[in-house]
């Protein structure tokens, strides 16, 4: 973990979620975070495979170690993680038929004395003489805790370097590659399973006749290592990959996938990363970013062999209530033979909701098909803090609003009866590690059988607290009785966030730590203020019925053929309900208590509310 240290950079009259980070000396392990969803990475394009190996023949791999600490991989199937701390088995594509594994957790080398130094070498060499651009590539499942260093060794010679400390200066050393590099990686948690990963081992292995393929850990008590389905493929004559693409209302890296209107600000920060992964320079390259039809485009006359070029830009914000596409491409004057047309694009997807609406980082139902991948963390993630672990999610507000409530989005694995209290704080507190100066809060909300069946928790504040235009962190402080009643909170690792975006606080250690992505903590504002809003803008021509509802159908009929929303709010001002249609639609509330509900219907330019009965 992290430690958010009280050095952050202050902007005049707004804290922003930008701090210095360092690893803490009071770091604890985390146990595996859950992953729901899991989007499995996908591997390179069709194409000629020069060589591979999946593990079903652990005679093909040379299992041995370095230095004094006896601890090695294993190569086998159903192979699994033990330890204090376990990671799952990899779930790569041919994991039924074996897999490489190291259990550093399970050798319990906590005495931190001597460096871990495992390794897994191709028993034969890999002639590569026909082929001088070559690609390696592999699948893997990791997760990394302080001290250690994962690596890919290549030799042509048989011989390979000492690799006895996890921050040695590798400059000197082509041959030996990072598997992942500073930054990459969130403490303790897993980028996705499997991952793949790719390098381009030309400059060492390309036209040679003898190649060598080592897999190496340094290390002292880290988690568990897995890799599977190793290739070596060659490399393409050209290759545009655009990747890191994002779109940010704060202009500090935090990307909100649902905004409230009056909080999208006037511009937009948009950007991408393109890197030439072919072996002959790429020219005239061109990215196109489209927000919603509006698009910017990005020309570099020339990218080289390995080299990046950066987009960074700030443009008119979508802003209307829905949905907004942002898709991001890129072209040269050799798309035509891009061997990898697969990774010339991404999109990105972010809601505007209305003033009224729901404010989250997450983007749980939100991110484009198929993409979405979510962990969880909570009361039974470290060993000594079973009740007031606090989990943290920053929110700017571009203008003042009135918080009502919070929504808590839950993990399966959550047992009813543990509480939940929330606490909005000033950035400067939580910077200095002071997480009981709350500008306001909740009582403590005792989560129900009902909540984790809906997969959330609605929580009022005490009393409505309004939050002026500035910085401010959302807590939400978990109690489980002494782990008798856990609760999990889901944090979206789809997009990934800055490291200041979502914070724990560890009550055992009294220390603020950046260990999370995108908590779903999620902030819903007063209803009421929807009333007001319809005297100015009234949406005319919208009829709400029956009312009372006795058959759990609330029909919106508009007369009119243009895209709206529906929000139904609870009598805590909590959004309970909401969808977006053309027209007309009905709404199902067969779920609901019965009660008073505020139904709000809008356009882009007007609103209207009414209060339904639910029977």
């Amino acid at each position: 973990m992290k430690k958010i240290y009280s050095f952050a950079l202050v902007m005049l009259s707004c804290v922003v979620a930008q701090a210095q980070s360092n690893i803490a000396p009071a770091a604890r392990k985390v146990q595996y975070q859950e992953f729901q969803n899991r989007t499995n990475g996908a591997a390179s394009a069709d194409r000629d495979i020069i060589w591979q190996d999946d593990f079903s023949n652990a005679s093909n791999w040379i299992i041995a170690h370095d230095g004094t600490f006896n601890s090695d991989f294993e190569i086998g199937t159903g192979l699994e993680s033990a330890g204090q701390y376990g990671t799952p088995a990899i779930q790569s594509t041919t994991a039924a038929n074996g897999y490489a594994m190291y259990n550093s957790d399970g050798f319990n080398n906590s005495a931190g004395v001597a460096y871990e130094q495992p390794h897994i070498t191709t028993a034969a060499p890999i002639d590569l003489s026909a082929y001088p651009n070559v690609i390696l590539e592999f699948e893997t499942q990791y997760r990394r805790f302080t001290d250690e260093q994962t690596w890919l060794v290549i030799s042509t010679d048989g011989t390979f370097p000492t690799l006895d400390d996890p921050l040695l200066d590798i400059s000197g050393l082509p041959n030996v590659y990072r598997v992942w590099e500073d930054g990459e990686l969130t403490q303790s948690v897993s980028p996705g399973n499997p991952t793949v990963r790719s390098f381009n081992i030309s400059e060492i292995a390309g036209g040679a006749p003898q190649v060598w393929v080592r897999f190496m850990f340094t290390g002292i008590w880290g988690y568990a290592w897995y890799i599977d389905d190793v290739q070596i493929y060659e490399q393409y004559q050209h290759d545009a990959k655009l990747f890191n693409a994002y779109v940010s209302s704060t202009g500090t890296g935090e990307e909100y996938a649902r905004i409230p209107e009056n909080q999208v600000p006037a511009e937009m920060n948009i950007g991408c990363f393109v890197k030439n992964l072919g072996f002959e320079a790429m020219t005239n390259v061109t990215v196109s970013i489209d927000m919603d039809g509006a698009v910017s485009t990005y020309t570099q006359a020339e990218i080289l062999p390995g080299d990046t070029m950066f987009v960074d830009d700030y443009v008119t914000s979508a802003s209307s209530i829905g949905l907004h596409n942002v898709t991001y491409s890129v072209t040269s004057d050799q798309s035509a033979t891009d061997g990898d047309d697969s990774n010339d694009g991404a999109t990105r997807y972010y809601e505007v909701t209305a003033a009224t609406g729901i404010y989250s980082m997450d983007g749980l139902g939100v991110h484009p098909a198929g993409t979405e991948v979510l962990s969880s963390l909570g009361t039974n993630s470290f060993t000594d803090n079973a009740d007031e672990i606090m989990l943290m999610t920053y929110y700017q507000l571009e203008e003042s609003a009135n918080l009502i409530s919070v929504r808590v989005e839950l993990a399966s694995t959550t047992v009813a009866g543990g509480d939940i209290l929330i606490q909005v704080h000033d950035t400067l507190d939580i910077f200095s590690d002071i997480v009981d100066n709350a500008l306001g809060g909740s009582d403590e909300y005792t989560v129900t059988e009902a909540d984790v069946a809906n997969g959330f928790a609605s929580i009022p504040l005490i009393d409505p607290l309004t939050l002026d235009a500035n910085g401010y962190y959302v807590s939400a402080a978990l109690f489980s009785n002494g782990n008798t009643n856990d609760i999990r909170v889901l944090d979206d690792l789809t997009v990934p966030q800055p490291g200041g975006a979502s914070l724990i606080y560890l009550p055992s250690d009294g220390v603020v730590y950046s260990n999370g992505n995108a908590f779903a903590i999620q902030l819903n504002f007063d209803p009421t203020s929807a009333v007001e809003e319809a005297a100015v803008t009234a949406l005319e021509g919208v009829n709400i019925y029956p009312n009372p509802v006795a058959n759990g159908i609330i029909t919106i009929a508009t007369g009119q053929r243009e895209n709206f929303s529906v929000e139904v709010f609870d009598s805590v001002g909590a959004l309970v309900e909401s969808k977006r249609f053309n027209m007309n639609t009905t709404v199902d509330v067969s779920a609901l208590a019965k009660g008073v509900y505020t139904v709000r219907v809008a356009s882009a330019n007007a609103s209207t509310t009414q209060l339904v009965t639910v029977q």
